[in-house]
């Protein structure tokens, strides 16, 4: 039986960032795939872009690296939200829990309270950290709670990459269930 609804994927901004084959591959077989846009928290018009690009030298190098991903924004293949949600909202949401309970001592210790309060700091930790692969807990943990937060909500299917870091790897395999 054909399939009628269209294939929307969610990616991460790593993959989109270094081209992962995964990535490639979700973007050969989607109708539409969402991810995190780096952007400023002042909002998406040019004052807000240009503002960014004057304060943040890694959110110029970062935009640099997508600019392979323009004419899929172009074609619609692209998105930064779904249904005027985006994953970056969802990054936002999970940090606040975590930081305002005592749920998750240990996590808590590892992030940063302020992260998503400094709109040039945001942008410009956030920047780097894509452009490094990951590597900072403070980005890459809200980041990664945050899209797989969006996918439940939306019931979307996430497509990631092998990991490459030791620390993913042992994420990976501590998340393994033992038949």
């Amino acid at each position: 039986m054909p399939r009628t609804d269209p294939l929307i994927l969610l990616l991460g901004p790593h993959d989109v960032t270094t081209r992962t084959a995964a990535c490639r591959v979700a973007l050969l077989l989607a109708d539409a795939a969402i991810t995190l846009v780096p952007q400023p928290l002042t909002g998406v018009d040019v004052a807000g872009f240009e503002g960014a690009g004057t304060t943040s030298p890694e959110y110029v190098a970062l935009l640099d690296k997508w600019r392979w991903t323009a004419p899929l924004w172009t074609e619609g293949l692209l998105h930064a939200d779904l249904q005027g949600q985006t994953v970056l909202d969802d990054a936002r949401d999970v940090c606040e829990r975590v930081l305002g309970g005592a749920t998750y001592p240990r996590l808590r210790s590892l992030l940063d309270a302020t992260v998503f309060d400094n709109a040039d700091a945001y942008l410009s930790a956030l920047s780097l950290d894509l452009a490094r692969g990951g590597g900072d807990p403070a980005i890459s943990i809200p980041i990664g709670a945050g899209l797989e937060q969006f996918a439940a909500r939306h019931r979307l299917p996430v497509v990631r990459d092998e990991p490459k870091s030791v620390s993913a790897k042992l994420e990976r395999q501590s998340m393994r269930i033992d038949a």
